[in-house]
C-alpha cells in the first residue's frame, strides 16, 4: 500500500509539472553557450546552499511570533499604499 502512495505521489508531481509547463516557457529563460554554463555553476550552489541553511535554520516560538507580526505589517502597508494610487496624479 505503502508503494501505491508512493507512485501517487510521483504522478500528482508529474501532473503538477505539466500545469506549469503550460503557463510558463522556462526555454525562454535559458543562456546558450559557455555563459549559460558560467551561471549554472554559480546559481546551482548557491541554491544548494541555500536550501541546506534553511533545514538547520531553527528559531524559537517568540522569534516566529515576532516575523509573524512583520509580516501581518508589511501586508498592511502594502494595501495601504496600494490604496493611495489615486495621490500618484498629484505627484510630478
Amino acid at each position: 500500500m505503502g508503494l501505491g502512495f508512493f507512485f501517487l505521489g510521483i504522478y500528482f508531481m508529474k501532473v503538477g509539472f505539466e500545469v506549469y509547463r503550460e503557463q510558463i516557457d522556462l526555454a525562454a529563460y535559458a543562456i546558450p553557450g559557455f555563459p549559460g554554463l558560467v551561471v549554472f555553476t554559480f546559481i546551482v550552489p548557491c541554491i544548494e546552499y541555500a536550501t541546506l541553511a534553511q533545514g538547520r535554520f531553527s528559531l524559537s516560538r517568540k522569534k516566529v511570533e515576532a516575523f509573524s507580526r512583520i509580516k501581518v505589517a508589511n501586508r498592511d502597508m502594502v494595501e495601504a499604499i496600494k490604496s493611495l494610487g489615486g495621490l500618484r496624479k498629484n505627484v510630478n
